[in-house]
């Protein structure tokens, strides 16, 4: 009965999508396709991304929860700014021969908090910052390395 009322109140939502590049690739930038589904006060968001070539491959995989923290309006739209919790997946590939099998495999997890800032522009057309803090091995922070990913998207709001 609680969920037959849960699910007839009224609810403001969107889901938004666009593409964009993310920087879990030590820099290099790589296309990622993003999807959102924001609600009046909490946002959903996830990505995939990944890049391959005769010696490489990764494939990265987001997803987050967040509660809204701030909305405003800026310029020629709304800025909505979501704060929460996520988690990030990444595994990679090398070969050292382009006829060889895959002879080394690394995957790492994150979990850590997540922020998305979403600036919509005139109307249906936005841009938006996804990223994940990760909290790993506290020993990797002294080098720099795989601890945060943040992706860059431009799309659509439906």
């Amino acid at each position: 009965m609680g969920l037959l009322i849960f699910l007839s109140l009224p609810t403001q939502a969107s889901i938004y999508m666009g593409a964009g590049v993310g920087g879990a690739t030590a820099g290099r930038n790589n296309l990622a396709i993003v999807i959102g589904l924001n609600s009046e006060d909490t946002h959903v968001s996830a990505f995939i991304s990944g890049l391959q070539n005769s010696y490489y491959y990764q494939s990265d995989y987001f997803l987050s929860y967040n509660k809204k923290i701030v909305s405003s309006e800026f310029l020629w739209g709304s800025l909505l700014g979501h704060f929460g919790g996520g988690i990030f997946y990444s595994v990679r590939g090398l070969r050292t021969t382009t006829s060889g099998s895959t002879t080394e495999e690394v995957s790492d997890v994150i979990l850590g908090p997540s922020l998305n800032i979403r600036w919509n522009l005139f109307g249906a057309t936005y841009f938006a910052i996804d990223a994940i803090y990760g909290l790993r091995n506290p020993l990797m922070h002294l080098v720099l390395s795989f601890q945060d990913v943040e992706v860059l998207s431009l799309g659509v709001t439906f």
